[in-house]
């Protein structure tokens, strides 16, 4: 057997990395990123026998999760509070914080849970106008809140607790170029289990996330602005489709879904027009809603000359006229004005219609069924005074809000009344603003976690003491109201 020289064997056993017993001279024990396991350059901080540091006390390091080492609050399992902030790092936030419910009764504006002042940079009075429910954007079981506001349409997102909002805390912003009655809920589009949201004549896809304009829209109409705008499945086919109002070109179009685009195309479209004899624009279009029952689907449009027209179904494509109209004179007192600016819907059969007239303002409730007979189930008039334009219905819950109000000679700057199976529910603006419109915009959110409704009232004209004058507010109550499973 070939024995190696003496000489040659040092080298030998450095180049092989069999000497085991032999410390490198870089290897000193002393840097973080050397797992000390005596191979020669070997940095591999993966490797590396030294515990993960916890910065913070809490048990917790970056590697096991610890979503912020700066705050001991704040790691795995620990305690959410109603707080804005996410304490177990789950990516959730306020998400197990127990919420208190309101039993049916009357209460004064301290009831309500949260609060969301509006912006003090710019002294508009708009904050909370024309609220709207944009359903569950990011698929936790809790509708969102849109709130209108000078700087933009801000999108909050549940779960909501006992606390103020800062309209920073908006996780978007959708700038718009005009103020809109019609809904913007279109519930879930695109078939990936989250809502969608209308921007003017466009449909954003959630989730959503920084600043939009019309023009980042998925679905973008390509004949303007849309002034209303509600989706469902109308021919039955498993697929939503889309319609679109615009008072101005006194038409009302639907697109048949799949809906493909990002352009949508009005030459395939289905066209409805108003039976208008007299030749004028009838604001066809300005507000419209859609409901699908056992009965079929069903799209309720206003035309502006106090008539309601109701579209069966998804019509074919090309030009039609609408003629199934609403019994107005049987369901409204005279003298009427601008009946149906404000149409509320529950999507399945229930259905709220507004009636605008100054001195006799109303709105009128039921069944698609009921209404379609001249038959009123519920009606809000006096004393919620100015209660017809302010709506929002659930297949459990009508409610109406009404910003002037006086109640047995007692003058309130509004008033909102929510009516269930187990009860009624008021809340009255008692701050001492005479002028805050309390009930000017309205919306139920359905909080299927916690089993409750929210109600979301906006007092868009309340002067909420911060430099600029009156920039208004919005107020959520919780309801001890179950909400409705989702339907779309």
């Amino acid at each position: 057997m070939m024995r190696l020289p003496l000489h040659l064997v040092p080298l030998m056993l450095g180049l092989c990395g069999c000497a085991g017993s032999v410390t490198p001279s870089n290897d000193d024990d002393t840097t973080p990123t050397d797992d000390d396991d005596s191979t020669i350059n070997d940095d591999d901080s993966g490797d590396d026998d030294t515990p993960p540091e916890d910065l913070d006390g809490d048990g917790f390091s970056v590697t096991d999760g610890d979503c912020d080492d700066s705050d001991p609050r704040r790691h795995p399992g620990a305690s959410e509070t109603c707080s804005g902030i996410d304490e177990d790092c789950d990516g959730l936030v306020d998400e197990d914080v127990p919420v208190v419910p309101l039993p049916p009764g009357d209460y004064p504006l301290a009831a309500a849970a949260a609060r969301f002042p509006g912006p003090t940079d710019d002294g508009s009075a708009s904050y909370g106008t024309y609220l709207h429910q944009i359903g569950d954007t990011n698929g936790d079981g809790i509708e969102d809140l849109m709130i209108p506001s000078v700087l933009g349409k801000l999108v909050f997102l549940g779960p909501f607790c006992d606390r103020e909002y800062s309209h920073s805390e908006a996780v978007a912003t959708l700038e718009t170029t005009e103020w809109t009655l019609g809904s913007t809920y279109l519930g879930d589009v695109n078939g990936d289990g989250l809502d969608d949201i209308r921007l003017e004549g466009s449909v954003l896809f959630a989730p959503f996330s920084g600043t939009y304009t019309w023009a980042d829209g998925d679905l973008i109409l390509d004949w303007g602005m849309a002034t209303s705008m509600q989706a469902a499945d109308l021919d039955g086919d498993g697929y939503q489709d889309l319609v679109a109002g615009h008072y101005g070109y006194d038409q009302v179009v639907f697109f048949a879904g799949p809906l493909e685009g990002p352009i949508l195309d009005t030459s395939t479209a289905a066209v409805v027009t108003a039976n208008n004899p007299q030749g004028w624009v009838l604001r066809f279009g300005w507000s419209l809603t859609t409901l699908v029952s056992a009965q079929g689907a069903t799209t309720v449009v206003m035309d502006g000359a106090d008539r309601i027209f109701l579209i069966d179904g998804l019509p074919s494509p090309g030009t039609s006229v609408a003629t199934q109209e609403l019994p107005i004179p049987q369901l409204f007192q005279e003298p009427t004005f601008r009946v149906g600016e404000s149409i509320v819907s529950d999507g399945t059969d229930r259905l709220c219609i507004s009636d605008s007239a100054p001195q006799n303002p109303e709105a009128v409730c039921g069944t698609l069924a009921e209404l379609d007979s001249g038959t009123v189930a519920e009606w809000f008039g006096p004393p919620l005074e100015g209660a017809s334009r302010w709506l929002g219905v659930t297949p459990e819950l009508w409610a109406a809000g009404g910003p002037a109000t006086e109640v047995d000679g007692e003058r309130f700057a509004g008033r909102v009344e929510v009516r269930g199976a187990s009860g009624t529910w008021t809340f009255s603006f008692d701050s001492g603003d005479p002028n805050a419109g309390f009930g000017q915009g309205i919306a139920l959110l359905a909080d299927r976690p916690r089993n409750i409704t929210w109600l979301a009232a906006a007092a868009p004209f309340e002067d909420i003491g911060e430099p600029g004058g009156a920039e208004g507010a919005v107020y959520l109550f919780p309801l001890d109201a179950p909400p409705p499973p989702k339907w779309r």
